[in-house]
């Protein structure tokens, strides 16, 4: 506490002394009758006043100065709250020393009969500015206070570390409240408080209505990016974590707003889809997902050894245990599906959990292809045929006879 006195000492003390020479130069001509009584009491005044100030600012430093620590619990619960008061603190802290100041100067200049700082406090023109400023502090805290307590109280709902995991919808939305919250939020904050210095908001808010007409207009993609993300919304048709494909990308939904979707393929690209260019919503992570895969015999092959084949490595998928809690229901065959060029297709369908379709169709392809060539069944390739006109003469005949 001392280090810190004589630290702004230092650094202050010639402004100090010059403002104290200049008074009692001042005083000297103007009343040289009692100047010496009364240097004498505005100075002891004067060293009261700043040593009062000096001294709370000191405390308050040292109350608030250092860095909050919440106890672990709290911290696992709200991750965010910790650096939320510690980066409130310091402008807290300033907001203080600076009410401080003010308090100090309007002493100072009393006791020196400078201004009657106490008439005009009482005067009508006082009491409506101390009024106004009082009313401004306390609409500025309450607003940070509440959205303190609004994101903390999000946040714990979101964190993972408690103990019932909120469902993906239940993030986006609250994602997308806080967001509305902290804009609407600044937004009356602002009008109240330019209410509070006396500026008619009527006309500002007028304004805004016109502003908002005229970009509804001159924004209509805007407009409809946030109409169709209310819809989105209101139906469920994307979720953060979601495995979609929206506006002709495929990826995880990692980030959602009212107007957009950030969309991350598997190349790692990330994409930001608005909602205007949105005519379909894929989502492959509602309810149950199938692996459907069409694998290829050929002619020459009995498609019910086939059929045995491809169950027979489906009844060895089920003993992977990692496997096995990802799949529903036992394997479709529903037969085969086409007759192509050089193929016989065979159509499977493995239920799955959502979003896990894909690991278990890899799996399921390694163990078909071990099977298949097991049991020496063919997966045939493309091949072609080439016929020679009876009239022409065939180059590959009498390439083997000039052998």
């Amino acid at each position: 506490l001392l280090s810190w006195l004589l630290v702004v000492v230092a650094h202050s003390w010639h402004i100090m002394m010059m403002g104290y020479i200049t008074m009692v130069f001042l005083v000297g001509l103007t009343r040289p009758q009692d100047a010496l009584p009364f240097i004498a009491q505005a100075s002891g005044y004067t060293v009261l006043a700043v040593a009062a100030g000096l001294l709370l600012s000191a405390i308050l430093t040292q109350i608030f100065g250092s860095e909050v620590h919440l106890k672990e619990h709290h911290r696992r619960r709200v991750p965010m709250l910790e650096r939320r008061l510690n980066a409130y603190l310091p402008w807290f802290l300033r907001l203080i020393r600076l009410l401080i100041l003010m308090a100090s100067v309007g002493v100072i200049l009393h006791v020196w009969h400078i201004v009657d700082v106490f008439k005009w406090l009482g005067s009508k023109a006082g009491q409506g500015v101390l009024t106004t400023a009082i009313d401004v502090l306390f609409l500025v805290m309450a607003a940070a206070l509440f959205w303190l307590f609004v994101a903390s109280l999000i946040e714990a709902k979101l964190n993972s570390e408690r103990d019932h995991m909120p469902s993906a919808r239940v993030q986006t939305l609250l994602s997308l409240f806080r967001n509305a919250v902290a804009t609407a939020l600044v937004t009356i904050t602002a009008m109240m408080v330019l209410s509070e210095l006396g500026v008619n908001i009527g006309p500002l808010l007028a304004g805004a209505g016109v502003l908002g007409l005229a970009l509804g207009f001159g924004a209509q993609k805007l407009v409809q990016d946030v109409i169709t993300g209310v819809f989105i919304q209101l139906e469920n048709a994307i979720n953060k974590g979601d495995m979609v494909s929206v506006g002709g990308i495929m990826g995880t939904a990692e980030n959602l707003s009212i107007r957009s979707v950030g969309i991350r393929d598997v190349s790692g690209t990330y994409h930001i889809v608005p909602f205007s260019a949105v005519t379909v919503v894929s989502n492959y992570m509602r309810g149950f997902a199938f692996h459907k895969a069409e694998y290829s015999i050929g002619y020459s092959e009995n498609i019910d050894a086939a059929i045995v084949q491809l169950r027979a490595a489906f009844d060895e998928l089920m003993q992977d245990s990692e496997m096995k809690g990802k799949i529903l229901e036992p394997i479709q065959v529903p037969g085969v599906t086409e007759l192509g060029a050089s193929s016989v297709n065979i159509r499977v369908l493995i239920k799955t959990t959502p979003g896990d379709q894909w690991a278990v169709g890899r799996a399921y392809n390694r163990l078909v292809k071990i099977y298949f060539d097991q049991s020496g069944i063919e997966i045939p390739f493309p091949q072609s045929t080439i016929h020679f006109a009876a009239d022409e003469p065939n180059p590959l005949i009498e390439a083997k006879n000039k052998q």
